[in-house]
């Protein structure tokens, strides 16, 4: 059987150049970062290895020497995938032992990863109908801003998990797609990998990644089963492949089971005791998670699935209260309480304020804690400076142009939820920062799109407006 559009595909050299350049980019201004940069140009910052001073990449690095001094010991079946519950120092291991046990091992995948990341943006952008040359320079922004170095040039397990769950997003527009009838049948099968590959690579950074992706398939299907029963019905797709479509839809909150790995995702909540002050009392020495659930509120009129979703992101968020984070710098509405729904709700506007605006120009120039939050506070500035436009002009625009586009929705829902979902639980910007870096600059991808193709229109319309009073000379 022939297949054309692999064919098409395989002629499809920018899009190859595209993310050639992307991980060259990444590996290239990684490794200076970890050879040069950090060892004699700001060895203030220098915590040894390449590696940044007040981060966690110190302890990942040394969990994954140790892991690989265990695996070269007695062999492969000492490695464990999260040793002390860390995916990323797992990971790590891997490259120590196949290249050298240093943090620069790991800068080729990472630069792999981040240039993946980077190629989603470009499909997803293409999708929305911007030119080539456009969503490439979008993409490129979204694989460039220089907070990226955080992981890409260090142990981090943000590659892994951005990829993963922007593949997961493209995998559901492309599956969308496929129910059209100008679409190749064979595309299922691309979809449906790209989809599963996005799940494997989420699952191995963060468990409650896997969390957030039934939580968003759920959502999923309750639109867009009713809109494929629709477009079937009148022609607009092919029923068969609108009834698999539906089947897949239905089918990834069973199949996307975090609770299989309850080990790991029991890691990843906060631990430890804490003093928590509700009511003018103080509560010593109690859980975040037993604080909580003693004072949480059941809402009667939500579903109990929704009403359980919001009391565990302020689990998470009680976490930030007391030691490691009393002495951070970059708290933020630390003092606001959530202990019902409604509570829930009412915050919404603040953390939809934060999402997409934090952090703010006070936070840019204030004093940091730890060497590492000195520097990221004043590339955060920068890098808001840049951002302000994409998100404030480029941002509804890009709403209004592509308005009866699905695939934009479906980008503006998978985004916007996770951004205001690790708001609620992340009441520490800098943690905030690089969690949301992924979905956030798939915003600002978009609305840059939207700008420069707005702007080439205008310009566009202007050089027909003055060709059109010329007077031809005779």
């Amino acid at each position: 059987m022939k297949l054309p559009w692999l064919a098409n595909a395989a002629r499809d050299k920018p899009l190859l150049t595209a993310w050639f350049a992307f991980a060259l980019y990444s590996a290239l201004v990684s490794l200076p970062v970890q050879l040069l940069v950090l060892p004699f140009i700001v060895p203030g910052y220098h915590a040894g290895h390449g590696l940044l001073a007040g981060g966690d990449t110190v302890g990942y690095h040394a969990i994954a020497s140790l892991l690989a001094e265990g695996i070269e010991r007695t062999g492969w079946s000492a490695w464990l995938l999260a040793p002390d519950g860390q995916p990323a120092a797992g990971l790590a291991a891997l490259f120590y032992v196949l290249l050298a046990p240093e943090p620069w091992s790991v800068i080729p995948v990472n630069a792999t990863l981040q240039a993946t990341g980077g190629i989603i943006v470009l499909q997803l952008l293409r999708q929305l109908g911007a030119t080539y040359k456009i969503a490439a320079a979008s993409a490129a922004l979204w694989v460039c801003f220089p907070s990226s170095l955080q992981w890409v040039s260090q142990i981090q397990k943000d590659g892994y998990y951005f990829a993963g769950m922007l593949g997961v997003l493209l995998g559901w527009t492309l599956l969308l797609r496929w129910t059209r009838r100008e679409s190749h049948p064979a595309k299922f099968i691309l979809a449906i990998a790209i989809l599963a590959t996005g799940v494997v690579l989420v699952g191995a950074a963060r468990v409650y990644g896997l969390q957030i992706i039934q939580t968003l398939a759920v959502g999923l299907a309750i639109v867009a089963v009713p809109a494929l029963v629709f477009c079937a019905w009148h022609g607009k797709t092919l029923p068969a492949r609108s009834a698999v479509v539906m089947a897949v839809l239905a089918l990834t909150p069973v199949l996307v089971n975090p609770n299989q790995l309850d080990s790991r995702t029991n890691a990843e909540l906060p631990r430890g005791d804490r003093n928590f002050t509700f009511d003018g009392r103080t509560e010593y020495a109690i859980k975040p998670n037993d604080f909580v659930r003693k004072h949480w509120v059941r809402t009667d009129f939500l579903p109990a699935a929704i009403d359980r979703t919001s009391m565990r992101m302020i689990v998470t968020r009680m976490g930030y209260v007391g030691e490691p984070y009393s002495s951070a710098g970059s708290m933020i509405d630390l003092n606001v309480r959530i202990l019902n729904a409604t509570e829930f709700i009412a915050y919404l506007p603040r953390a939809l304020q934060i999402a997409f605006l934090a952090p703010f120009p006070s936070h840019w120039i204030a004093p940091g804690v730890t060497p590492g939050s000195n520097i990221m506070r004043k590339v955060a500035g920068l890098e808001m400076l840049l951002l302000y436009p994409m998100l404030l002009a480029g941002l509804p625009l890009a709403a209004w142009r592509w308005r009866r586009n699905y695939e934009f929705w479906l980008i503006t829902a998978f985004c916007g939820s996770i951004l205001i979902a690790y708001t609620y639980a992340t009441p520490n910007l800098g943690s905030l920062y690089r969690l949301r870096y992924g979905f956030l600059m798939t915003f600002a991808a978009i609305g840059f799109a939207a700008l420069c193709l707005s702007i080439c229109e205008f310009r566009a319309r202007r050089s027909n407006l003055t060709h059109l009073f010329i007077v031809p000379r005779i």
